[in-house]
This record gives structure tokens, sequence and C-alpha cells, in this order.
């Protein structure tokens, strides 16, 4: 499911998000915080639409704001694609591997698409190999705790 509409970027101190039009959220038939692809001044990214001071949005984070350019106040055309909800996160092979001896593939799996994103994340912004190693143990005792709850 796509929708595609002008809004304006609103700025509420430090956040930033896309308005969406309510008639727009309806027309994803996704529920009221849908998943969805946004591509907007030529710039995709993934994202979730939230409720934050009476409106619908889509956060704009400073990275994303960086990479397309806008900014508060801009009014930008926006196409919504609906994404499925169990959207994937790329798995470095280091982190795959250990997954598997510890048999925590499907634990890493059953986590939200934003921690598993998150755990990702922080094992590829890495720069030392200690510390990467570090990150990627921190995240098996992580999983091995959710796995004994």
């Amino acid at each position: 499911m796509k929708t595609q509409f002008k809004s304006t970027i609103k700025a509420f101190g430090n956040n930033t998000g896309i308005v969406v039009p309510e008639v727009n959220l309806i027309e994803l038939n996704g529920g009221k915080k849908p998943p969805v692809k946004v591509i907007v001044n030529g710039y995709e990214y993934q994202s979730t639409i939230a409720t934050m001071s009476g409106y619908f949005l889509i956060p704009l984070s400073k990275e994303h704001r960086t990479k397309s350019g806008l900014k508060g106040d801009d009014v930008v055309d926006v196409i919504l694609e609906l994404e499925s909800k169990n959207r994937d996160v790329e798995i470095p092979d280091s982190l795959a591997q250990l997954l598997n001896e510890n048999q925590l593939f499907e634990v890493f799996q059953g986590q939200s698409y934003s921690a598993r994103k998150e755990m990702v994340r922080i094992i590829l912004e890495t720069k030392k190999e200690e510390t990467r190693i570090k990150r990627l143990n921190q995240v098996i005792e992580q999983l091995k705790e959710i796995n004994y709850e």
C-alpha cells in the first residue's frame, strides 16, 4: 500500500518530524503506528509513524535531515509505502555466527525491528577489533538474558 502527499516539516525543540495527514494514514491501512518506507526530497529511509503533539508524524532525525537536506518548516512531497511488520536487518557474519553457536538466532529475530537494528549498529560502528568483540559479546549476553526470562 502506498500514499503520496505534500507536507510541512515540524520542529518541536530538538525533535523534527514530517506531518502525515490522517487521510493518508487511513489510506495506508496499517493501523495507527505503521512501519513505512519514506521517500522525501529524493532520499529514502525506513521509519514508523507516531503521534506527537496532536500530529501523526514520521521522525526526521538529524542524520536524515542532513542526508535529505531538509529542515523545520520546509514544505515537501512525501511518498510513504507500508512495510511488512517484520522488517529485515542485515546481520553481519560475525554476529550471525555467534547467534547460531549460542542458539539465539530466533531470539534475535523475535526482537523489534528497532532493537535488532540497534544491536547491529553498535557492532558495525566500531573502529577497533577489540571494541567490536566486546560489543558482540554484549549483544549475545543481552539476548541470553531475554531468552531466560
